[in-house]
């Protein structure tokens, strides 16, 4: 792992490439190994950093003798109220693995989710209680599903 961080690092030092690009491939592209370690930061030179650190074993980068940190991963779903119409439409047009799971829930329900979630006209029909639940389940399960598609699974589910 920290072979991999350092030429990680060299990569994006020099290349430039945009930090939504390497995230998106490294959750895409890669094979879902036992030992993984996570960086944050709010540039491309502090994410250098942090991987430089990673790579030389510190272990406040969550990385301790090449083994993950105490923890696990997990992944939170906010309740009513994070509700809003188009949520997850653009999601819904470019993942399939999202679409599949919307259109699973949505087959479970009288009417169209894909309307009330995405295109709803009327003022305040998607925050009403009965509608909010349903739509952010929906959107929450395809969430989840594509995540998933991803090759990332929780070690805790909350919300």
């Amino acid at each position: 792992m920290r072979a991999q961080a350092e030429r990680l690092a060299a990569h994006v030092k020099t290349s430039q490439p945009s930090g939504v690009d390497v995230a998106y491939s490294l959750v895409a592209g890669r094979a879902v190994l036992e030992h993984r370690a996570v960086v944050v930061g709010r540039s491309r030179d502090e994410l250098v950093d942090r991987l430089a650190e990673l790579a030389a074993g510190d272990p406040s980068t969550g990385v301790i003798s090449g083994a993950a940190a105490p923890g696990g991963l997990g992944f939170l779903f906010t309740g009513q109220g994070a509700q809003r119409v188009g949520m997850g439409r653009e999601l819904y047009e470019t993942f399939p693995a999202f679409a599949t799971a919307f259109d699973e829930v949505d087959d479970h329900f009288e009417g169209s989710l894909k309307d009330l979630v995405f295109t709803s006209s009327s003022e305040g029909v998607l925050d009403r209680t009965e509608n909010a639940q349903i739509a952010l389940f929906a959107v929450e399960v395809a969430l989840f599903r594509l995540l998933e598609s991803w090759g990332m699974r929780p070690d805790f589910l909350l919300g």
